[in-house]
């Protein structure tokens, strides 16, 4: 005769109140938490591992750009690391986990993200033909 798991929980993604209640996570949009979600479903361990989250995985749930855009608010407020970037080649990309959203401090009206990535900032093409 088999064991029965009565009071066995499905499976979940844990995420610790601490992080609820940052003024990070309050200042990130939906999508952003979405993907956060789903990056961190992936994670099996509390070691730190790469992460692979792919484009298509995401295509059932938000569009190619809506994912974009999460992933690079997600780096924006120091959420997750892109240790390696996807795109040419057939290569995946691979996300770290990581904390500096806790460095983030409220300030009066708005949060501003720190700067985590050395990608140059997207110019604006009016402020180009100026």
């Amino acid at each position: 005769m088999a064991r029965r798991h009565r009071n066995k929980l499905p499976p979940f993604v844990a995420i610790f109140r601490e992080m609820l209640q940052g003024s990070a996570w309050e200042s990130l949009g939906n999508g952003a938490r979405v993907a956060y979600i789903h990056i961190k479903a992936k994670c099996v361990s509390f070691e730190p591992m790469e992460i692979s989250l792919s484009y298509k995985e995401m295509e059932r749930i938000m569009t190619r750009q809506t994912f974009a855009r999460a992933l690079r608010e997600l780096e924006q407020f120091g959420f997750i690391k892109r240790t390696q970037r996807g795109g040419l080649y057939r290569k995946r990309n691979y996300f770290l986990l990581i904390d500096d959203w806790k460095r983030i401090q409220p300030q009066v009206g708005k949060v501003t993200p720190i700067q985590v990535s050395k990608v140059p900032p997207v110019r604006n093409s009016r402020q180009a033909f100026k």
